[in-house]
């Protein structure tokens, strides 16, 4: 989808009077059954929708969210246009909701008053009544949604039981290990003898002590009782030469060398294997209705989408060339 739209072509162009007498002609986006998605319009709601992602996610995850807003807004437009033109002919009253989803954000984001609100989203270009406006007409079509298509979803014990024994290897999990260890951070030795020094100092200690103790005097990770003991991992957690060489121990064994990581080098001794093992099927039953579920849902909502699609005039412009 490209990100440049067309200008609407010029059988409309020529029932905007506005254009001959040299206006600026709006951009058309696309036009569903009689009413036309406006470049303003399509801005707009990308500008409510950046908002309502920023109180949700923050970070790299929110720059990943809006990149996917981006590709997919326009053919989201023009389903909610299709949704919404369906919902408001059920006579739903949604003044609540609007205003319990209103309240949840300033107290979750500690927005003391409705002014505070309205500067927040000022200061990202939205205004209040617009951003209230797309709330409003999103909750008016998921209760659409719901009413259409939650009914038809029936998840029964045995379609679980049946993923559940399809599935098992989505439901194992992995061989683990138990390790304790020295670490020695390169950053802190200003010369590489001085750091192999470190490193022979600490192997001599080990024949006079136990392991963990000497990892407990002379780590260089920090921790408040054990910053010798490094943890309960996934195999496939572990850095790959780390792993390495704890494939050759067995518990209770030291490693003969220092392994180097992108960090700095660490010893290590196997505490405990455990080996992989399948979810009792008890722990997991929930998560499996959760996940068939969702999918269903998906499948119904978009059959339902695809239907109003059917049954409307949809033409899109921005993507021609």
């Amino acid at each position: 989808m490209k990100n440049v739209p067309l200008y609407i072509p010029f059988l409309l162009i020529s029932l905007l009077t506005a254009g001959l007498r040299g206006e600026v002609i709006e951009k058309i986006y696309a036009v569903v059954e009689n009413e036309m998605i406006t470049q303003s319009e399509y801005l707009k709601r990308e500008r409510a929708a950046v908002a309502q992602l920023s109180t949700q996610f923050e970070g790299r995850e929110l720059t990943e969210k809006i990149r996917e807003l981006k590709e997919n807004l326009l053919d989201q437009i023009i389903d909610q246009k299709l949704l919404l033109a369906e919902a408001k002919t059920r006579d739903y009253d949604v003044d609540n909701d609007i205003q319990v989803m209103l309240d949840q954000i300033k107290k979750n984001y500690n927005f003391k008053s409705d002014d505070e609100f309205k500067e927040a989203l000022s200061s990202q270009g939205v205004k209040y009544q617009d951003y209230i406006q797309f709330l409003r007409e999103q909750r008016l079509t998921e209760r659409l949604v719901y009413e259409e298509v939650e009914p038809q979803i029936k998840i029964d014990a045995s379609q679980i039981m049946e993923f559940y024994k399809n599935h098992q290897d989505d439901y194992r999990i992995p061989r683990r290990v138990s390790l304790n260890a020295v670490f020695l951070n390169r950053d802190y030795y200003l010369t590489e003898q001085a750091l192999l020094a470190r490193k022979q100092e600490i192997l001599e200690q080990l024949p006079q002590k136990d392991f963990l103790t000497v990892a407990n005097e002379n780590t260089d990770l920090e921790g408040e009782e054990n910053p010798g003991f490094l943890g309960e991992f996934k195999v496939t957690e572990l850095d790959e030469n780390i792993l390495q060489v704890a494939e050759e121990l067995k518990e209770g064994e030291t490693a003969g060398r220092w392994i180097e990581t992108g960090s700095g080098y660490y010893l290590i001794q196997v505490v405990k294997w455990q080996q992989s093992e399948l979810q009792p099927y008890k722990d997991v039953r929930d998560q499996i209705q959760q996940s068939l579920h969702q999918r269903e849902y998906d499948q119904k909502f978009r059959e339902f989408v695809q239907n109003l699609r059917e049954e409307s005039y949809i033409k899109i412009y921005r993507d021609e060339e």
